[in-house]
């Protein structure tokens, strides 16, 4: 039995989209008996558990101890103890300690510069016999550097190069050094220069100054200050940065007159020099006449021509002290250049960038805030401020004005070290169960205070007055089977003016644990959400039902096409069986039988023969399978009124246009008007002896019948 191909795509499609919705009852099966059964205790041999330790620089004294790590051991109990010992740790001033749970605390602030990492020794103890209970294990801390160190130039930079150089060649190299880790991006230095860049170019990560106009021309410019910026953390905010001047000297090269000069001739200070100049000839004694001296004195003028030189600014460098917060349109200070020349051009001031926050009156040099500034986010602004002489020629001075953000107490309190607070399912009442602290953005924010925001019947809070509180268990009544989620609510204020407070929620674990708080596992709740895998299936779902429904449209519609193909509309084809060993009621009968299915087929354009030319004129048959006997009667009856060769050759032919006159009458006695006497068939014995036999048959004379044959 043949299969319809659309029937062997659709069973296909219905298998696999019946395999994916096993998939996917299967995975989300799966999921939920992860939810219920997520907290699974994992044998281990006997050893020493704990991660890397790693300790911040820099850390606030409101901020200590700080938890950086916790000692596990599988012998631990309710009867061991931790100790550390080592580097940091020499019982006067400890910069790490352990507690009995053996959690690592650092006691006091870091700094990864004087020291980047400590090297100890973790020991466990029975608290009775006093005996080490597993060796002795080596680790190490290492100290996380922040950027706290800016870049520093450590001496002035002075070169020289000769005018009218190539682009490209080097002039000198610059080098900032930064105390941060050079492994990290607080101590990656990027090089930029601030002015004087039409002339010079520097490469932003070598510090190599190159010259980038190969026109340098020292009669009209010997000497460049370039302002070279240096900072670290390129890319990232918070970045420190410094500056630092070079100076560039133009070497002459002979492209110019001779002319005497010694030193620096200034217009300013003196436009003129006159002196005379002596000449002896020492080679002779005396005149040949002896009446004139053999000294010759001249007197000579020398005018100084006055060059344009740029605008020279009052400070080498500006700095200004302005307090974050919302305050803009406020007017920060003023910088002032000059004309050196006796012109004494007016000058014109701008600010290059548009990252300064500053901007500046043209004429006035005053400066004004623009926009919002913000400690926490850029500490430090500097913006390259450029004077321009309102001359023909308009020579331009460069200087950097430095802005110091003033901070404010702008910033609420955090909630910190909140990932050691769990509940263990062995814990009593006045169980200590974990210490939190808190961190501000801002310098000076003062002491935290610590509250509940709401009152717990389960817990209390407890402010130890250094910045850090402390959280009791008060009711007992907990279990791991019907314990439900915990969070505390806790009002953190600090002590800054104006006084910020925030509200943070504490979430609380539940852990089964040994003796000591050694946490075996923590309850894990169920989350709502879906798996990734349990997502893919339902999308592949998704997609095979809609393969489905197109399959089914497109076979309707198949269906449909062909029903239109037969000539009849789909009411009409009862699709009945024909049974042929009876006799039948015949064309009339449409009650029994449907006739028209029979010739349905002979309506199909696919069966019928395609026409293709022919050379003789072929009568139109009509339709073998035609129903309607009228209707084939009128197909018969038109054929024959067109078809000019079907008609007999004995009825009388009508021609659609006018010929010439037959020399041969007709043969046919129906229309023939002339009896055979009257015919004269003589001219045949003209043609010939060919025709001889059948101008006798034709003849008129009276020996034709007597003739025998």
């Amino acid at each position: 039995m043949m299969i319809h191909p659309v029937w062997r795509q659709m069973a296909w499609t219905l298998l696999w989209a019946g395999f994916l919705v096993l998939q996917f009852i299967l995975s989300a099966a799966e999921d939920v008996k992860d939810v219920q059964h997520s907290p699974v205790l994992h044998r281990q041999k006997r050893e020493w558990r704990f991660n890397t330790l790693l300790a911040s620089e820099e850390i606030a004294p409101q901020n200590l101890p700080q938890q950086i790590g916790q000692l596990e051991n599988t012998r631990a109990d309710a009867n061991t103890q931790f100790k550390i010992s080592g580097e940091g740790v020499d019982g006067v001033n400890d910069l790490f300690k352990v507690t009995k749970a053996g959690q690592i605390m650092v006691m006091a602030t870091l700094d990864r510069e004087t020291k980047s990492s400590y090297k100890l020794k973790a020991h466990i103890f029975n608290t009775h016999t006093k005996q080490p209970l597993d060796d002795d294990i080596e680790f190490t801390v290492k100290v996380q550097d922040v950027n706290d160190h800016s870049p520093v130039f450590s001496e002035t930079y002075t070169g020289s190069i000769r005018e009218r150089s190539r682009k490209g060649a080097e002039v000198l190299t610059v080098r900032a050094t930064d105390e941060d880790d050079p492994t990290s991006p607080n101590g990656n230095i990027e090089y930029k220069l601030l002015n004087g860049t039409q002339y010079f170019s520097i490469n932003s990560n070598t510090g190599e100054i190159a010259v980038q106009d190969n026109n340098l021309d020292r009669e009209t410019q010997s000497q460049y200050k370039l302002i070279v910026h240096a900072s670290d953390s390129p890319g990232l905010p918070g970045g420190l940065s410094t500056t630092t001047i070079v100076t560039i000297n133009i070497i002459d090269i002979n492209d110019n007159m001779v002319s005497f000069k010694k030193g620096n001739l200034d217009y300013e200070t003196k436009s003129t020099y006159s002196f005379k100049v002596a000449v002896e000839d020492k080679g002779v004694d005396n005149s040949p006449d002896n009446q004139r001296s053999m000294l010759t004195t001249a007197q000579v003028e020398i005018i100084v021509i006055d060059v344009d030189e740029p605008p020279v600014f009052s400070k080498a460098e500006y700095t200004f002290n302005v307090t974050e917060g919302p305050i803009t349109n406020k007017v920060i200070g003023s910088v002032s250049a000059r004309d050196p020349d006796r012109t004494n051009d007016k000058m014109k001031y701008s600010i290059r960038g548009l990252n300064c926050p500053l901007k500046i009156d043209e004429n006035t040099g005053q400066l004004v805030l623009k926009k919002e500034l913000d400690r926490e986010t850029e500490a430090i602004h500097l913006c390259d401020v450029t004077a321009q002489e309102m001359s023909e020629i308009g020579l331009k001075g460069y200087v950097i004005v430095k802005i110091n953000v003033q901070d404010i107490n702008d910033n609420r309190p955090e909630l910190t070290n909140t990932s050691n607070i769990y509940i263990c399912d062995n814990d009593k009442n006045g169980t200590i169960i974990g210490t939190i602290g808190a961190a501000d953005k801002d310098e000076n924010h003062g002491p935290f205070r610590f509250i509940l925001a709401k009152r717990s019947s389960n817990f209390s809070l407890h402010d130890n007055l250094n910045n850090t509180a402390t959280i009791v268990l008060t009711h007992r009544d907990l279990s791991m089977d019907t314990l439900e989620e915990n969070f505390l609510e806790i009002e953190i204020t600090d002590g800054g003016a104006p006084v910020q407070k925030s509200i943070s929620q504490l979430h609380i674990r539940v852990c089964k644990c040994r003796k000591g708080r050694q946490i075996d596992y923590c309850r894990a709740y169920a989350h709502t959400g879906v798996s990734i895998s349990a997502l893919i299936a339902i999308l592949l779902c998704i997609v095979t039902i809609l393969v489905i429904v197109i399959l089914f449209v497109l076979r309707k519609r198949y269906q449909k096409q062909n029903l239109v193909t037969l000539g009849k509309p789909v009411g009409e084809i009862h699709e009945q069986l024909v049974t042929y060993d009876e006799e039948g009621g015949g064309e009339m009968d449409t009650n029994g039988y449907d006739v028209s299915i029979l010739s349905s087929a002979c309506h199909s354009s696919s069966l019928r023969p395609t026409p293709a030319p022919v050379v003789y004129a072929v009568a139109k048959k009509p339709p073998a399978c035609k129903g309607d006997m009228a209707m084939m009667i009128e197909v018969k009856k038109d054929e024959a009124d067109h078809d000019r060769d079907g008609i007999p050759y004995d009825t009388l032919h009508i021609y659609g246009y006018e010929g010439t006159e037959s020399l041969a009458g007709s043969l046919s006695s129906l229309d023939s008007s002339s009896v055979a006497s009257n015919l004269d068939y003589d001219f045949l014995s003209d043609w010939g002896p060919r025709f001889r036999t059948l101008a006798q048959l034709y003849g008129v004379d009276g020996s034709d019948s007597d003739s025998s044959y």
